[in-house]
This record gives C-alpha cells, sequence and structure tokens, in this order.
C-alpha cells in the first residue's frame, strides 16, 4: 500500500480496518450502508429477532430521569415550532448546547456572548470555531458538527408531517445516550471501563460513534489494542440492532440476568439466544455458574462481552482461555468451559451457518 492509500485508509470511518469479519455490520453511516452484504444483514436480523419476545418487557429506572425530561421537553419545543435552525436565536442555541449537547458551560458562555444566529453557527469554520467558541478539541467539533446536521434536518420544512415524527423518535432515541450515559454506563459493560476518561474528555456520545475513524480510536481516544477496538465495534452493533435505544438494550440485558443455560425455565425461555446484548458482568456471571469462578475475574477490562461471542465467529474457546488465563495444561477447565461455550452459542453458530449456506446458493442460482 502507498503512503497516499494509507492516509486514506486512516480516515475511513466505522473502524473498516479493524472489522476483517464484519466489515458488512454498517454501524450506522449512510454511505456504507448500501455495501452491507445480505449475509451480514440477514445474520445480525435473525440474531435480534430470534433473540428477543416482547412480552418479556418491563420498565427500567436510570438516574438521569431529570436530564432526559429536559431533552424531551426541548425536543417536543422544537418539533412544535416552525422555526428552522439558521433562524434560531442565541437563546435557543444556548439552551440546545445545554441541554440537548450537554456541551461545556464555557462554550454555552461563549456561544451566548458570539453567536447571533443558527445561520451563524453552522457557517463557522475550523478557526472560527476556535476563535469563536474557543473549540479546539477534534471531538468537540465533531459533536458540534454532527448536532447542527441533526437539528437542520429536523427543523427542515420540507419534510412530511409523518416523515418528521418518525425522524424525531430516532433523534430523540439517540440524543438520550450522552457522554455521561457512554462512559459511566456503556463502556464499562462491554469490559473497556479503562477508557472512560478520554471518552468522557472527548464528550463522545452516541451520535458520534460511527462516525469514529481507527486515527480517531488510536490517536485520540488512545485505544491501541486492536481486539478492544474490535470489541467496541461489536458493542456499537448492538446498539445499532437496537436502533440505538438503550431502554431495550438495558431492558433485554435485566431480562437475561436471571437465565442460565443449565436451568430447565432458560432451556424454555427465549432470553437464551440473548446473549448478544450480555454486559461482561452478565458473562462473569455465567461463568461463575459453571464453576469457573477462578477464572472469571480475568474478564475484567478484557473487552469480552456477550455481542463478541455472539458476532465474532472467531471468538472460540481457545481464545476464550487465552483471555481467562486457562493454562493449556487444565484440560479439564477447557474441557467444561468448551461444552458449555458450545451449548450456550450453537444458536448463533446454527444461524451463522444457515445464512452462509443461503448466500451461497442464493450466488449459485444467479450464476
Amino acid at each position: 500500500m502507498d503512503q497516499k492509500s494509507e492516509e486514506q485508509s486512516w480516515a475511513q470511518p466505522l473502524l473498516i480496518q479493524d472489522m476483517d469479519d464484519l466489515s458488512d455490520a454498517a454501524l450506522g453511516a449512510s454511505n456504507l450502508a448500501s455495501t452491507s452484504s445480505s449475509f451480514s444483514r440477514s445474520l445480525i436480523k435473525n440474531y435480534f429477532y430470534l433473540a428477543w419476545n416482547s412480552s418479556l418487557g418491563y420498565q427500567t429506572q436510570f438516574n438521569d430521569s431529570s436530564n432526559l425530561k429536559q431533552k424531551r421537553l426541548f425536543l417536543d419545543s422544537l418539533l412544535a415550532s416552525s422555526e428552522q435552525f439558521p433562524q434560531w436565536s442565541t437563546q435557543r442555541i444556548v439552551q440546545w448546547l445545554e441541554v440537548w449537547l450537554e456541551m461545556p458551560a464555557w462554550y454555552v458562555a461563549a456561544c451566548r456572548a458570539n453567536i447571533r444566529s443558527g445561520a451563524m453557527l453552522a457557517n463557522l469554520g475550523e478557526q472560527e470555531l476556535q476563535r469563536e467558541l474557543g473549540i479546539s478539541n477534534a471531538m468537540h467539533k465533531l459533536k458540534l458538527r454532527l448536532g447542527i446536521q441533526e437539528m437542520m434536518s429536523l427543523s427542515t420544512g420540507q419534510m412530511s408531517t409523518l416523515d418528521r415524527q418518525i425522524f424525531a423518535d430516532a433523534v430523540r432515541i439517540q440524543g438520550e445516550l450522552s457522554h455521561e450515559w457512554i462512559g459511566n454506563q456503556w463502556l464499562p459493560s462491554l469490559g473497556l471501563a479503562q477508557y472512560r476518561p478520554e471518552f468522557m474528555e472527548c464528550l463522545i456520545d452516541g451520535r458520534m460513534l460511527t462516525s469514529l475513524t481507527k486515527r480517531d480510536l488510536r490517536t485520540v481516544l488512545r485505544m491501541i489494542d486492536h481486539f478492544h477496538r474490535k470489541s467496541l465495534v461489536y458493542g456499537i452493533t448492538c446498539l445499532k440492532q437496537l436502533n440505538f435505544d438503550r431502554f431495550e438494550l438495558e431492558r433485554r440485558r435485566e431480562v437475561s440476568q436471571t437465565s442460565n443455560s443449565g436451568s430447565f425455565a432458560f432451556k424454555l425461555s427465549l432470553s437464551f439466544l440473548d446473549v448478544v446484548v450480555w454486559s461482561v458482568d452478565r458473562l462473569i456471571n455465567w461463568l461463575n455458574s459453571i464453576g469457573l469462578q477462578e477464572w472469571s475475574k480475568n474478564l475484567l477490562d478484557s473487552g469480552v462481552h456477550g455481542a463478541v461471542l455472539a458476532l465474532d465467529a472467531d471468538f472460540d474457546v481457545t481464545a476464550f482461555c487465552l483471555v481467562l488465563r486457562i493454562s493449556r495444561q487444565d484440560s479439564q477447565t477447557r474441557s467444561i468451559l468448551e461444552r458449555e461455550l458450545v451449548s450456550l452459542l450453537r444458536p448463533y453458530r446454527d444461524l451463522l451457518t444457515s445464512s452462509r449456506d443461503d448466500v451461497i446458493a442464493n450466488a449459485t442460482t444467479k450464476s
């Protein structure tokens, strides 16, 4: 690869360079969604369709309910208004920065002092963002740009009432993935809590996840480890398949908390297929339930979570033993893990085989 090609590869979004086996995951960017293979789409769709019985749903409590209420009220007021983003006043922009984007106070103060309209804010260049608002962090600029794009699309008068409401619902759901939730809840649930300081400093929220590049992860967020980057991508894939609905994710995780592969009730329920949403804590509990308490603690900060097990066909018992630090000489423990892991993931592996066969058959027919 020449130097120019290598530089271009660094700029590819969605970490495609890290996803040899999940390059078609389509983590959210529309420019890559069309390239997703039918195999990946059908496989992941089947995972999530089979994994959830809606009759099991219930309410989950969160400690940021006050912030969420303010966000919803702001969005409701925006939808009730015919005012487009370029026409926004300084007061509305400040409210948007504070409530919706949760930007730091010094950015809000700079905006209050220097920005007179939404049009003025939207037209600021890179250097002007730093001069007028004091924004020098590249991730903070990305957050603001994505937020502006979101509001420009939402406030346009070109959509029908129904389309606008559908888009607003998507904006609301993704807007609830604040950088506080990403850093304090989501990253730890993936076994990636060690990256919390960098993610929090960069204000990484849900709308930014699918725009992160390999360079962003390595140089800005300091995620050097290849497997950890891969783990993050599988976590994003899981979120995307749930339409970035954190409440749906937590509901499904809560249901799966009480299900273990050895129980009869577990085998009768659909929740055994929901390994894909398991947090690292849930995975540790599962290891404890099969008698591997001595090794389960090694999963902490490992980046191994349910989506990795369910969606990465290459993550087998050998890879798992390596993470758990089970020696090659301990054949008994390795045998237990292999037996239980095969049983746990059989539905996913069956779908993998079935979907691959379907793709091959379709390709043969077309040729």
